[in-house]
């Protein structure tokens, strides 16, 4: 995978939370397995391919926040199977946890490429 493919993929989560928060996908997301960060195209490339470069702060960083971002797509799902799906809405928009969550990891993403192809 390359770096833009790594972001098109991290990209992917929030039309998949928002289909299943508007009912829209026959999808079923279980908020276990998306808290793991290393079940997603993503998390197997950051912990597969993109492991040579480990010894590098930008990977530590994508690493940690992808791991970040994860537990708060899982947050968003329980808080939408717990009913909420009003907060849920607002927590993957700009401003919310989820969307801040996820500019981070891109710009982890960005930063270590940036780093590689120097």
């Amino acid at each position: 995978m390359n770096f833009d493919d790594a972001v098109n993929a991290h990209s992917q989560w929030k039309a998949r939370l928002q289909a299943a928060i508007n009912g829209s996908t026959r999808e079923v997301l279980d908020p276990v397995t998306i808290a793991m960060d290393n079940k997603c195209v993503l998390g197997q490339w950051i912990y597969g391919e993109a492991k040579v470069h480990s010894e590098l702060p930008e990977y530590v960083a994508l690493k940690k926040e992808h791991a970040s971002f994860h537990q708060c797509a899982a947050e968003v799902l329980r808080t939408h199977l717990g009913g909420d799906s009003a907060k849920a809405k607002v927590m993957i928009d700009p401003g919310g946890v989820f969307y801040d969550a996820s500019i981070k990891t891109i710009t982890a993403i960005r930063r270590l490429r940036a780093k590689v192809e120097k």
